[in-house]
């Protein structure tokens, strides 16, 4: 598959930044779970540990997230909330976009981060996480998505990240939709 030209990668990307940017501006923590509170629940850590943590994230604006400092794991989605999970994931998806997917470190690759989207949205439970999101948030996501199977160099890469979509693909326009799946046909519905 030709992939366009390096400049024109940087142009979208760049746009998509923007997009997120822009939809997810003015989104709040407030009451939501934190990275170092999603951590302490991921060890089974007492109430008050819990809520120590959360008092110690004292950030407000997803825009300051130092991501690879904070989640070096990666396991930011698994313990959130509706609300973490809204804050959280712009600054996860711009991250993702201007460093790359690797920078989590060696165990995480492209084809593992799509497959923690996949688990996040492959239960009623785990979809129950991303009900915050506005329609132009859901965009975002699938947009992010889309751009991310087309980075990959291989169909080995790439279908997890069209498996992912799947599932996200009803939040563009339909013009969109159908050049996707005219491209991808295991988007067809």
């Amino acid at each position: 598959m030709d992939r366009p030209d390096l400049d024109e990668l940087r142009r979208r990307r760049d746009s998509l930044i923007a997009q997120i940017e822009r939809d997810f501006a003015g989104v709040s923590r407030e009451g939501g779970v934190s990275i170092s509170e999603a951590y302490a629940l991921d060890d089974w850590e007492s109430d008050e540990v819990c809520a120590a943590a959360r008092a110690s994230d004292t950030y407000s604006d997803w825009k300051t997230l130092d991501v690879a400092k904070l989640d070096p794991c990666g396991i930011w989605h698994s313990f959130m909330d509706p609300i973490g999970v809204r804050f959280h994931l712009p600054a996860y998806l711009c991250f993702t976009l201007r460093h790359g997917l690797w920078q989590f470190g060696p165990t995480v690759d492209s084809n593992a981060y799509a497959s923690e989207f996949l688990f996040l949205l492959d239960t009623e439970w785990t979809q129950q996480k991303y009900a915050l999101l506005t329609a132009p948030q859901r965009r975002c996501v699938a947009r992010y998505l889309s751009f991310q199977a087309e980075m990959q160099d291989s169909d080995l890469l790439r279908d997890p990240w069209i498996e992912v979509l799947a599932f996200w693909i009803d939040a563009l326009p339909t013009g969109e939709q159908r050049a996707l799946r005219k491209r991808w046909p295991q988007l067809r519905a």
